[in-house]
C-alpha cells in the first residue's frame, strides 16, 4: 500500500521539490554550526517588565525579518531562515506546498511576529517566511505585537523612542535614522506640522514614493558611504525640495542621487578648515599669463545693502575685491534673494550671466546653494556659514570666538565686582565658542570672574534681577548675522551703572580679504588641489591669522589694559597661542579637554555646553521669539534643531 508520506509528496510540483534542494544546498553552504535565526525569548531579559502594544496587520520588509520569537522550530533553520531539514521530512512537505501556494495564488494569511527595536520575529509563519525569502519577496503581510524596551539615557533607547514618537504621531513607521533628533528635522523637512497624521492614502503614496527611493539609493550605494536609507533620505530633503518628490520618477530619483554622491559619501562629514594663506600675489601674477578673460564671480545677497547691515559688510567686500584685481576678475552683485524661490532664481540669473564663482553670502542660504551645487558640480559655489553636510559645497565663516576671548579680558580687567553679563543674540552652530571664549578671557584675568548670561532673541529674560549678580559691565552682542537688521546695532561693553556703551574695542571684518585669496585661488589653481578626504567637508574658518577679522582698541582704553590686549592679540594671529589649549570644566562639571591638547576646530564648532564660571543656560527652542526660532531650527546647535518640529 502506498504510504501517506508519499500520497502526500505526490501532490508536490517537482518545481516546489527542487526549489527546496536548492534551498536547503544553499542553507548547508551559508550556515555555519550552529548560526540559526536567532530567538527574541533568548535576547529578552527575564527580570526586566517589558511592555507590549498591538499594532495591527500591515506589509512589513522581509530584511527586517531576523529571528523567532521562541526556540521551537530554530534547528530546521539556516542562515536567513533558508531550510536545513532532509527533503523526505513533513517539514520539507510543508514547504513545498506553500511554495506551490505562493506560485499559483500567493500566500494571502498573515504570519504573526513580534516587532523589537525595529527587527521583526517570528512566532507562527516560519516557513512561510522562508518560502518568500527565497523566493526573494521584499514584503509580506504580517499581525505585528510590539515589544517596548525600557526607556533609558541610552542613544539607542533614545532613537527607539524618537521613531516611536514620529511614527505614532505622523502614522509613518517604515523611516529609519540613526540619530534620536533626525526625526524632527524629517517631518520639518516633509512639511508635518507638530500634530499632523498622514491618512490611509498619504501614507500609502508616501510609502510607495519612498520604495522607488530605496532601490534608487540601494543602486547608488558603494562600500565608502556610511549611512543607511533612512539617513540618506533625510540628507536628500535637505537638498532637494519635498514639494514634488511624490510625482518623481526611479529614474529621476536616481539621477538626483548620482548629482549627490559627494554628499552621501561624506555622511557623517567633520568640519574641515582650510586657510589660504601664502604668497597669492606671486601666483596670481603667474596664473593670468595664460588667462585672456577674467574669472566671473557673483554674490548674491538676501538684501541691498541699504537695507541690511549684513548685506552691506559683504557686499564692501565685494567692491573690494573689484577694485582691488579690476583685470582680473568682473563682480556682480544679486540683491533681494530672500527666500528659497528667489535664491534659486537668483544663482541661475548668476549662471546665466557666466559665473564661474558663485557666493552666497548668508547661512540662510545653505539649501539653495547646496541645491544648486548638486545640481551643477563644476560650479564653484561657496556658502557663508558654518555649517555644511555636504561633500563638495565649501562654507566660510569668521573665528569670531578669538576676538570674544580679548573682549572678555577686557571686561574682566575693568569689572570692579568680578561679574560681567553678557547677553548673546542667536544660538547658532558654533556660536557657543563665542561665550565659552569670553568666560575664559575674563577668567584669564581675573580668577574669581563669573559671566552672567541672557539672550536677547527670547520672549522674555532668563536672567532678572538678582540673577544678574552684581555685574557692573555688559557684553552685547549685535545680531549683525539677521538680514532683517537695517544698520549696524549698537553693541559691545556696556556700562551699567552710566547706562551707556564704553566704545573701547570694536569688531572689524575683511570679509574683501577673504574674497581676494579665494578669487586668486581660483585664478592659480590652488583652489583645485585643496580636495577633501574622506568623509569631510571644506569650511574656511578664518580668523585673526588670515586679516579677515580684527578688533580694534579705542585710544580711551587703560594703556597698559590696551598693550597686554595687543600683545595677546599678536599672539594669536601668529599661531602662538590658542585660547581652548587648557582643561576646562563645565557647568556639569565634566572636565572638557582633559588633556590641555589644542583643542580641534571641530570641538570647537561642535560646543553645546558652557563653562562653569558662566550663570546661564542655552535655552530650549520653545523660548525664543518666532522669528528667532525660524533661523535656530535651521542653523542652530544641533540640540536645538532636534527640538524643531514647525
Amino acid at each position: 500500500m502506498e504510504s501517506i508520506k508519499h500520497k502526500r509528496r505526490r501532490f508536490m510540483s517537482v518545481e516546489a521539490a527542487d526549489a527546496y534542494e536548492k534551498a536547503r544546498k544553499l542553507a548547508k553552504r551559508e550556515t555555519r554550526e550552529g548560526d540559526t535565526p536567532p530567538v527574541l525569548d533568548e535576547i529578552l531579559d527575564p527580570s526586566v517588565p517589558y511592555a507590549q502594544e498591538r499594532v495591527g496587520q500591515k506589509e512589513i520588509p522581509l530584511d527586517q525579518i531576523v529571528g523567532m520569537k521562541n526556540e521551537g522550530r530554530v534547528s530546521a533553520f539556516g542562515k536567513d531562515f533558508l531550510p536545513l531539514l532532509k527533503p523526505d521530512s513533513e517539514f520539507a512537505n510543508k514547504w513545498m506546498r506553500l511554495y506551490d501556494a505562493q506560485i499559483e495564488e500567493g500566500l494571502r494569511d498573515p504570519i504573526q511576529v513580534y516587532e523589537y527595536m525595529h527587527q521583526y520575529y517570528v512566532e507562527e509563519g516560519n516557513k512561510r517566511v522562508s518560502v518568500m525569502k527565497y523566493l526573494g519577496g521584499k514584503t509580506i503581510l504580517a499581525s505585528i505585537t510590539r515589544i517596548l524596551p525600557p526607556r533609558d539615557e541610552s542613544e539607542k533607547s533614545k532613537q527607539y523612542y524618537a521613531y516611536l514618537d514620529f511614527a505614532h504621531t505622523h502614522n509613518i513607521d517604515f523611516i529609519h535614522l540613526n540619530e534620536a533628533g533626525g526625526y524632527a528635522r524629517l517631518a520639518q523637512l516633509l512639511g508635518l506640522p507638530k500634530d499632523y497624521k498622514l491618512d490611509a492614502e498619504q501614507e500609502k503614496q508616501l510609502k510607495s514614493e519612498y520604495a522607488l527611493f530605496e532601490r534608487a539609493f540601494h543602486e547608488v550605494k558603494t562600500e565608502d558611504m556610511h549611512l543607511d536609507v533612512g539617513d540618506a533620505f533625510l540628507l536628500y530633503l535637505e537638498i532637494y525640495d519635498v514639494e514634488n518628490f511624490l510625482e518623481k520618477s526611479g529614474s529621476e530619483l536616481l539621477g538626483e542621487l548620482r548629482q549627490i554622491e559627494d554628499d552621501l559619501r561624506a555622511y557623517p562629514n567633520k568640519l574641515e578648515t582650510r586657510l589660504e594663506t601664502a604668497s597669492l600675489d606671486q601666483q596670481l601674477k603667474r596664473r593670468l599669463l595664460g588667462r585672456r578673460q577674467p574669472l566671473k564671480a557673483a554674490f548674491i545677497y538676501s538684501r541691498s545693502p541699504e537695507d541690511s547691515f549684513w548685506t552691506k559688510m559683504h557686499h564692501d567686500g565685494q567692491v573690494y575685491v573689484q577694485d582691488l584685481m579690476p583685470y582680473e576678475i568682473e563682480t556682480k552683485g544679486y540683491f533681494e534673494a530672500d527666500d528659497l524661490d528667489q535664491e534659486l532664481e537668483r544663482i541661475k540669473e548668476a549662471i546665466a550671466w557666466g559665473a564661474e564663482v558663485i557666493f552666497t553670502t548668508s547661512p540662510t542660504m545653505l539649501r539653495s546653494s547646496i541645491m544648486m551645487a548638486a545640481k551643477y558640480p563644476k560650479l564653484k559655489i561657496l556658502n557663508c556659514s558654518l555649517n555644511t553636510r555636504t561633500g563638495h559645497l565649501r562654507t566660510y565663516y569668521a573665528r569670531l570666538y578669538e576676538l570674544q576671548f580679548l573682549n572678555g579680558m577686557i571686561a574682566g580687567i575693568l569689572s570692579d565686582t568680578h561679574s560681567i553679563g553678557y547677553i548673546a543674540d542667536y544660538p547658532f552652530y558654533g556660536m557657543i565658542s563665542n561665550i565659552n571664549a569670553f568666560a575664559l578671557g575674563a577668567r584669564m584675568v581675573d580668577p574669581q570672574a563669573k559671566v552672567y548670561l541672557d539672550w536677547s532673541t527670547t520672549n522674555h529674560a532668563m536672567l532678572e534681577g538678582e540673577e544678574m549678580g552684581n555685574a557692573d559691565l555688559m557684553y552685547i552682542t549685535s545680531q549683525e548675522i539677521n538680514p532683517l537688521i537695517h544698520s549696524a546695532k549698537t553693541y559691545g561693553l556696556y556700562d551699567v551703572k552710566s547706562q551707556s556703551y564704553m566704545h573701547l574695542a570694536k569688531r572689524q571684518y575683511y570679509w574683501g580679504e577673504f574674497y581676494k585669496q579665494l578669487l586668486t585661488s581660483v585664478l592659480n589653481g590652488s583652489f583645485k588641489q585643496v580636495e577633501r578626504h574622506g568623509s569631510e567637508s571644506i569650511c574656511y574658518w578664518w580668523g585673526l591669522s588670515n586679516f579677515m577679522i580684527d578688533l580694534v582698541l579705542a585710544d580711551t582704553l587703560p594703556k597698559q589694559t590696551k598693550r597686554l590686549v595687543e600683545v595677546m592679540k599678536e599672539h594669536m594671529a601668529e599661531g602662538e597661542f590658542n585660547l581652548f589649549s587648557t582643561e576646562m570644566i563645565d557647568q556639569q562639571g565634566v572636565v572638557r579637554n582633559e588633556d590641555a591638547h589644542n583643542m580641534s576646530l571641530d570641538d570647537i564648532a561642535d560646543m553645546d555646553w558652557l563653562l562653569d564660571n558662566v550663570v546661564g543656560t542655552i535655552p530650549d527652542l520653545d523660548a525664543f521669539s518666532k522669528d528667532a526660532r525660524k533661523l535656530i531650527s535651521r542653523y542652530g546647535i544641533y540640540s536645538l534643531r532636534e527640538q524643531s518640529h514647525d
